[in-house]
């Protein structure tokens, strides 16, 4: 069997051989698992995402992942990888002083679009980057 180069791989892999093998947990308030996911239903998840950040952007792009704690985090920074893109993970901002030091950040790594969920993309859809909803993707047309 051959060495798994990558996450990607990994994951491929790991759905592959073990679909419904628990992969993460998402402890919400610390200690009681409030959600989770299995190696399969990540692996389609991050495909869904990869798929439709391939059709906006080239392989390389720079995206800020802006997503809160838990498993749409995971997924979005896996369907980044899964396009060949770079994953920037970023804290979401919780005031306008925040949401400024995004901007720059945002500036100094190149990046060309901001991938968060539904509940942030109204309060980062003011700055110039292109805001793309992780949890709005549903596309059919997955990677691989």
């Amino acid at each position: 069997m051959e060495t798994p180069a990558t996450f990607v791989d990994v994951l491929r892999s790991q759905a592959w051989r073990l679909p419904d093998l628990e992969i993460y947990r998402f402890l919400g308030d610390g200690e009681g698992i409030t959600a989770s996911i299995t190696c399969a239903g990540l692996d389609r998840r991050a495909r869904e995402i990869g798929a439709e950040l391939q059709q906006r952007f080239p392989p390389g792009t720079r995206l800020l992942l802006m997503v809160p704690p838990g498993l749409d985090g995971i997924a979005a920074f896996f369907g980044a990888l899964c396009a060949a893109m770079v994953p920037v993970p970023l804290f979401t901002p919780s005031d306008a002083a925040s949401l400024a030091r995004t901007q720059k950040i945002a500036a100094d790594a190149s990046a060309a679009a901001i991938l968060t969920t539904g509940e942030l993309a109204a309060t980062l859809a003011k700055g110039s980057l292109h805001v793309i909803v992780a949890d709005a993707i549903t596309t059919s047309a997955l990677l691989w």
